[in-house]
């Protein structure tokens, strides 16, 4: 991973500006909670509607942003998303200078985000392959985890002690800045790598056969179809769990910015866990056992969640975000690396449009319906229903070919499948 980044300028910037955006994005995971719930106010469902209007533009956008991505420059997009972004969040702390900022803002904002958002994600996670060797598409998604993990670990703190010092609104502006860093890094990619790769002019079909030939690659493949529905799964009770989170942490534990920080600080420190521990795992085991085996294990970090003591909860709940995070990681840089390598360059957009369509297209879902069951059925109930659903999630990959898989292959020539399993 480090020589990788010492002799590819553009994976480091690439890397770099994955991490800055998600170190804002942290920040803002703790902070807009807190200003709803503080100065506005907000209800429990209310704050699950939150996330709800981040993620719902991965259910109206999803697919079409692979086909639009597919035709386009990949480096350009990210680097306008990240610009929209930087401006939207910027709404907030002038709004509460000039005026004052209204949950109606919040959720506007929070799906104007999460548009971007979709984009951005689709163009980077393709634009991986341009900028490294085939044989380095381990080692750069990796060192992409890493990045997250350090985001990850310091956001939260930094997010609750920016809420403490700042007050939410200025905390928010803070994402703003590290999107517009992100678009500086970005602005330094070298162009020619993705120039000399792929023509979007080549892409000619009709916009809506676009879209139905990454669906079909997807859906008819018999390793992508499973392991995007054990994702789906998972990021459905995930969310479940998320939406009611931080109001029960607050509200039945009585726990500040600071203490709340600190859950997901040290517990992300998982994710740098499992980056860097990634390919060891690999070289032990078959990619199948990774796949269903890891998964178990995430869903048994949330059922650490909801079993913490009343009593002295804060090292269990730690415990339960940092196993949920390791085991999350490693899952998701062998499939994410596995995807590329068997998808050829002239449709992975559409492929990761299709498959983030079918792995993000179940959050909204999950936030709504923790929303709803942590209003009717009581906040620790609904984290112990989700808790109970992510034990699940391992059945996709383990019950069917998943499971047989041997390792990474080289990238694919053709949009054929090929036998894996020897």
């Amino acid at each position: 991973m480090e020589s990788l980044l010492a002799r590819n300028a553009s994976v480091r910037h690439l890397v770099a500006a994955s991490g800055l955006s998600q170190l804002g994005t942290q920040i803002s995971l703790i902070a807009m909670p807190l200003l709803a719930l503080g100065s506005l106010d907000a209800s429990t469902f209310e704050v699950s509607l939150l996330g709800l209007s981040e993620f719902l533009p991965f259910v109206l956008f999803g697919l079409p942003a692979g086909a639009f991505i597919d035709q386009r420059w990949r480096r350009r997009v990210m680097l306008q998303t990240d610009l929209v972004r930087a401006a939207l969040l910027l709404t907030i702390p002038v709004a509460h200078v000039w005026w004052h900022v209204t949950l109606a803002q919040l959720y506007l904002v929070a799906f104007a985000v999460g548009a971007m958002t979709v984009f951005f994600d689709v163009a980077a996670q393709s634009f991986v392959p341009n900028v490294v060797e085939p044989v380095d598409l381990g080692s750069a998604y990796s060192a992409y985890s890493v990045a997250e993990s350090v985001a990850g670990t310091a956001g939260p703190s930094i997010g609750g002690l920016a809420v403490r010092a700042l007050t939410a609104p200025f905390a928010i502006g803070l994402d703003a800045i590290s999107y517009a860093g992100s678009a500086l890094l970005v602005s330094r990619i070298d162009r020619l790598t993705e120039w000399r790769k792929r023509d979007p002019a080549d892409q000619r079909d009709p916009f809506v056969e676009q879209i139905r030939e990454g669906w079909r690659f997807v859906f008819t493949h018999p390793h992508l179809r499973p392991i995007a529905l054990c994702i789906g799964t998972a990021n459905l009770f995930a969310t479940m769990l998320q939406a009611v989170f931080v109001t029960f942490l607050v509200r039945e534990r009585g726990m500040g910015a600071i203490r709340v920080g600190l859950i997901f600080a040290v517990g992300n420190l998982g994710i740098a866990l499992g980056a860097l521990l990634a390919s060891r795992i690999r070289r032990h085991l078959r990619l199948g056992q990774i796949l269903w085996m890891f998964s178990l294990l995430a869903g048994l970090g949330q059922v650490l969640l909801a079993v913490a003591p009343r009593s002295q909860p804060l090292p269990v709940l730690i415990a339960g975000w940092f196993v949920s995070a390791f085991a999350s990681t490693v899952y998701n840089i062998q499939q994410v690396t596995f995807r590329q390598a068997v998808t050829p360059e002239a449709i992975r957009g559409r492929m990761n449009a299709t498959v983030r369509f079918m792995i993000w297209g179940t959050i909204p879902v999950g936030f709504l319906v923790g929303g709803f069951a942590g209003t009717h059925l009581g906040l620790h109930a609904t984290i112990s229903v989700a808790a109970a659903g992510a034990m699940t999630c391992f059945l996709w990959t383990l019950l069917s070919p998943v499971r047989s898989l041997i390792g990474i292959p080289l990238p694919a020539p053709t949009g054929q499948p090929r036998d894996l399993t020897r």
